[in-house]
């Protein structure tokens, strides 16, 4: 099985996840390489969603904010709205997105 690595300054940084190339790097084209291309190169942190990126998943309604790579949950509707979110700007991901962005603490009014 192929992954995708996001190559950057001689390092290799790992994406678990097509969504997160188009969340991230929307205007990105994926160019395909040999094995022996990216074994030279140093291994970084995988790739997570941008701060302020907006999630949840189809089963579960709770929205998460990403911030420093953690999910932070967002308790309510009030909170969002204060904090000028829009809903419209939430993006439904699998539960394997979900789970690569720890939890962080929840966010406070």
């Amino acid at each position: 099985a192929s992954q995708t690595n996001y190559v950057k300054d001689g390092h290799k940084f790992l994406i678990i996840d097509e969504f997160i190339i188009q969340a991230k790097f929307p205007d990105m084209k994926v160019k395909e390489v040999t094995t022996k291309t990216l074994e030279d190169l140093e291994l970084g942190s995988p790739i997570k969603l941008s701060d302020g990126t907006l999630i949840k998943t189809e089963k579960d309604k709770r929205v998460y904010v990403v911030s420093g790579g953690w999910r932070r949950l967002i308790p309510d509707s009030e909170t969002f709205e204060e904090l000028g979110y829009k809903w419209t700007n939430i993006y439904t991901v699998s539960s394997k997105i979900m789970n690569f962005h720890s939890l962080g603490e929840q966010i406070l009014r």
